[in-house]
């Protein structure tokens, strides 16, 4: 569980590859769900079913209703469009996770970043936004991680967090602002590391 953390509204978290980005979302739907709320979750395709059942073993048959799965195919602007529409007509949903949302390398397109900013605006504000993306590699000798799209997740008013891996079990989420958390990863999801 990932009680205590304050968790704002708009997240782009750039996480290092195969450190648990997906599970840190998977961990904030349960958490949604558990508490009474709806999630849509995008992603091209379905967490993995052992993971996914690992994390959701708590969830009620009742809850677990409200978890709705949509495929991220073909143009990210129609499927931002679906989101709006389904967030503005289901009751109470407050997580969107968009997984995988662009390419896992390179610079991320305008139109990708113009997408998620017309999303941000068009959702009400309590609804959490998170957007899972691959930290680039820094190539010109500086730290050894870079946020892609920074600057404009920035002007769209998105909190820039980080999860890198510490070992096996132990993950480190930093923020923008330099705080940072030391996050256990378990089969039922992150947990603050106490």
């Amino acid at each position: 569980m990932l009680d205590g953390l304050d968790i704002p509204s708009r997240i782009h978290l750039n996480v290092e590859g195969s450190c648990g980005g997906t599970t840190f979302a998977l961990t904030m739907a349960k958490n949604s769900l558990i508490e009474g709320g709806r999630v849509l979750w995008v992603s091209p395709e379905f967490p993995d079913e052992t993971r996914f059942s690992q994390i959701f073993a708590e969830v009620d048959i009742t809850s677990s209703t409200r978890f709705h799965a949509v495929n991220l195919v073909g143009k990210l602007e129609q499927t931002v469009d679906s989101l709006t529409k389904l967030a503005r007509s289901l009751p109470n949903v407050t997580l969107i996770a968009i997984d995988e949302w662009c390419e896992k390398q390179g610079k991320i397109p305008t139109s990708s970043i113009s997408a998620m900013q017309k999303l941000s605006k068009s959702i009400p504000e309590e609804i959490v936004l998170v957007l899972i993306t691959k930290l680039g590699t820094n190539v010109s000798g500086g730290p050894e991680f870079n946020v892609r799209g920074e600057k404009a997740m920035l002007e769209a008013k998105f909190s820039i967090c980080q999860l890198t891996k510490q070992n096996n079990s132990s993950r480190r989420m930093f923020r923008r602002d330099d705080e940072s958390f030391e996050l256990l990863i378990e089969d039922s999801g992150f947990k603050i590391d106490a």
